[in-house]
């Protein structure tokens, strides 16, 4: 049962290395299920390390660069319709330009994607 549960389970940490390409209806997202801020860096992907549980990052820095900003912060409600609009066939970049602040300071940046 645990290899089923850490088979379908993804932590989403800007910490990740790995990037989520998709969203699949048989994966289980978590949104916010550890703090990652300044104080706390990789602490959400050091536990999930630990524990074997697979990690993924939101792949905002392939289509926006934010200059006021290193890493980005988003709500647990701004992830969900990312994953939402994903899921139901948007691409990244129309998610993120419907979904990211504008008064973040987000620009967006041509990605290989995009040409395609």
């Amino acid at each position: 049962m645990k290899n089923l549960i850490l088979k379908t389970l993804f932590i989403l940490t800007p910490d990740s290395p790995n990037l989520l390409t998709n969203v699949e209806p048989d994966k289980v997202y978590v949104i916010g299920g550890f703090v990652d801020d300044n104080i706390k860096r990789n602490s959400s992907l050091n536990v999930c390390q630990v524990h074997g549980i697979r990690t993924a990052c939101l792949p905002i820095a392939n289509h926006f660069v934010n200059p006021n900003h290193h890493q980005q912060v988003l709500t647990i409600n701004q992830v969900f319709e990312i994953l939402h609009l994903v899921y139901n066939g948007k691409s990244w970049r129309e998610t993120f330009e419907k979904v990211l602040p504008q008064r973040k300071g987000y620009v967006s940046v041509i990605c290989e994607d995009d040409i395609l």
